[in-house]
């Protein structure tokens, strides 16, 4: 099997041995599995709230395999970030002016979460609740449907809400109608500081970037290990500053840059063969001596871009791209399955029923929502 591997990719035992090159020199655009990996990442999101959804301990292989230091759920966020830092940072220096990077980001965004939003408050809600219509959208019990709508298309920066009226109130998970939402700020705060990056010169000048990042990484151990949180004056309770979602903001904008470096450094970060091996040697190893989390947060996003750029898997993406699509729509719809069918649906059927409805969720909203706003572009000026 080995041999036929290496005789269908032109290379032998030798060369693989001693392969050795730049990101710039691997990296194809319109060729890499950027996209079936994504899928792949949304997917593992549906696993880990199948669990949590319906209040089971979480002992999928992956939490075994890390022993316990990482979930499925944190490893999948945590890759969508890398894998958004290098494409993002991409699209930054490909476009002209900022105005076009950030109509770029706002189309890939926004159409898709409020379509979502919509669904879940007004189409899915009056069918879910106890109360009647009226009460439902004008009621005071509990969060209004558009109160609900609006705090979460605005990305929480006036508040935080996810739950509606009623709505999943004897679930196992009670309340929470969509719970995967709780990163789109941080994605979108990460797009800003990029380009506020470039827009100084950070990014032309890529040392300070690593220092940058550097400081990022020290702040986030430091309020790991120690309490200690930057900008403390600001954290009462506002958006990313608050105390709780301070510290998922700093993984996740450190993970976002790194990414960043990956693609900005293309011409200087060699991938080869040796390198990798030692990476993995360095991951697993952290895992027995109980460090994976912190290692991982380190030398992963090398790993993951590696192989999203040596393997040559773009023929997925001519059917779409579903994986932004299968992120914001499973929630709820992993919520509404465990309104109708617990307790007489299992962890399996769980996931099987919530990843079939999702993924023909996401193929309508792909083709028929997000494609068409992502083509809007054109008629911008960047």
């Amino acid at each position: 099997m080995m041999k036929s591997f290496i005789s269908k990719v032109g290379l032998s035992v030798k060369e693989i041995w001693n392969f050795k090159k730049s990101i710039l020199e691997i990296y194809q655009i319109e060729n890499n599995a950027f996209d079936i990996l994504r899928f792949i990442l949304a997917s593992f999101v549906i696993v880990h709230h199948s669990y949590a959804l319906l209040e089971i301990v979480d002992t999928n292989l992956f939490n075994q395999f890390t022993l316990g230091q990482l979930d499925l759920g944190s490893f999948a966020v945590g890759s969508f970030f890398v894998i958004s830092g290098f494409l993002v940072a991409q699209s930054l220096l490909n476009t002209r002016t900022l105005v076009g990077y950030f109509v770029k980001r706002f189309l890939r965004l926004f159409p898709a979460l409020f379509v979502s939003l919509f669904l879940s408050a007004v189409l899915l809600g009056p069918f879910i609740t106890s109360q009647n219509i009226l009460e439902y959208y004008t009621g005071t019990q509990g969060t209004s449907p558009l109160r609900f709508v609006f705090l979460n298309f605005t990305l929480n920066i006036f508040g935080y809400d996810y739950t509606i009226r009623d709505l999943f109130a004897h679930n196992p998970y009670p309340y929470a109608v969509n719970g995967s939402l709780w990163t789109l700020k941080h994605e979108f705060v990460s797009y800003v500081i990029l380009a506020g990056l470039f827009y100084i010169g950070v990014l032309q000048r890529p040392k300070l970037l690593l220092i940058i990042t550097g400081f990022v990484g020290w702040a986030y151990l430091a309020n790991k290990f120690m309490g200690i949180l930057l900008f403390g004056k600001f954290t009462t309770g506002w958006w990313i500053f608050h105390v709780v979602e301070y510290p998922f903001f700093l993984s996740l904008l450190w993970l976002f840059l790194l990414g960043s470096i990956l693609y900005i450094f293309r011409e200087r970060i060699f991938v080869s063969t040796k390198m990798l091996l030692l990476v993995l040697c360095l991951l697993f190893f952290s895992i027995k001596v109980g460090y994976f989390f912190f290692v991982w947060h380190v030398l992963f996003p090398y790993l993951l871009i590696s192989v999203a750029i040596l393997m040559p898997l773009s023929r997925f993406s001519k059917y779409g791209d579903f994986s932004y699509g299968i992120y914001v729509y499973a929630f709820p719809i992993q919520q509404t399955l465990a309104f109708i069918l617990y307790p007489h649906i299992g962890i399996k059927r769980m996931m099987l029923y919530s990843f079939m409805i999702t993924l023909v969720v996401s193929i309508f909203s792909w083709h028929y929502i997000e494609k068409p706003a992502l083509s809007l572009k054109k008629k911008f000026i960047y």
